[in-house]
């Protein structure tokens, strides 16, 4: 803390401006690989966290997916950051990477960039009966995930189409013009937010 001066020291005795100086940070990411299990993303965790407002985030994304539900830790620390996060698709989302790059306040997309939208899939082992609890809850819960995470980038019937097994598999192209529809989707859904700024706001390369 310092104290500013603005001219004349003695024209307003009464008034006194102080500053405090502060550095915001640019940070790159990069998700080169398959996400894998949590304990591998502590530190982009903690990046989330303890990032102020004024920093920026750009995360790189070129992977084809993996473990949900730590792509959902991801997600949930990129909601409660303060930081402005941009998740750039280059050149490969696919599956649960989809779910990060649209997590993003801000959207890049790389020339010949490809997104593949589809259910997941489960390796559990186990009792028939136990399976049969575990399949009734991942089906529910992962219709859930997608209905949040595609909200207005894909159409309910395209979102249905995957849940009943439709793998789907978008180009650049078709992601730029998607993630524009997507922004005016959530602009005419909640018209008092156009102006700030919004996990669906694009800014499309």
């Amino acid at each position: 803390m310092k104290q500013l001066n603005f001219g004349n020291d003695n024209a307003n005795p009464s008034v006194h401006i102080f500053g405090r100086e502060r550095t915001s940070m640019d940070y790159l990411v990069t998700l080169p690989s398959e996400i894998g299990p949590p304990e591998n993303y502590s530190q982009l965790i903690a990046l989330l966290a303890f990032a102020e407002d004024g920093d920026t985030i750009t995360i790189e994304i070129n992977n084809g997916g993996g473990h949900v539900y730590t792509a959902l830790q991801i997600i949930n620390a990129m909601m409660e950051s303060k930081a402005h996060i941009t998740t750039i698709l280059n050149t490969e989302a696919h599956s649960a990477a989809s779910l990060i790059f649209l997590a993003g306040h801000s959207h890049g997309v790389g020339k010949f960039s490809s997104m593949l939208c589809h259910e997941g899939q489960s390796g559990d082992v186990g009792k028939p009966s136990d399976l049969r609890k575990r399949l009734e809850h991942y089906n529910s819960e992962i219709e859930r995930i997608l209905r949040d995470a595609y909200e207005g980038f894909l159409t309910d019937e395209e979102i249905d189409k995957i849940l009943n097994g439709l793998e789907l598999l978008l180009n650049d192209e078709q992601i730029v013009e998607r993630l524009q529809k997507r922004e005016e989707y959530f602009n005419a859904k909640y018209p008092e937010a156009e102006d700030e700024e919004t996990p669906n706001e694009g800014e499309d390369e």
